[in-house]
């Protein structure tokens, strides 16, 4: 297995490292019910994508409802 000879610069580590961050994920509200959701998939909250109704929805919990 390799060793290094020479211990990196800060400068070439953090050259290296620039592309390494995490990007937010984006959100879109959704056109029947304004649930914020990721983009192209089934609204979790009233079954909608695009314009149609789908038959597969789930319960999303609420903030402060009851469980």
């Amino acid at each position: 297995m390799g060793v290094p000879k020479y211990k990196p610069s800060k400068s070439r580590q953090r050259l290296r490292r620039t592309h390494d961050s995490l990007t937010a994920a984006s959100l879109v509200k959704c056109q029947n019910c304004g649930l914020a959701t990721k983009p192209h998939t089934v609204c979790p909250s009233c079954g909608h994508y695009r314009s149609g109704k789908t038959g597969k929805t789930r319960l999303v919990a609420q903030p402060g409802g009851q469980s």
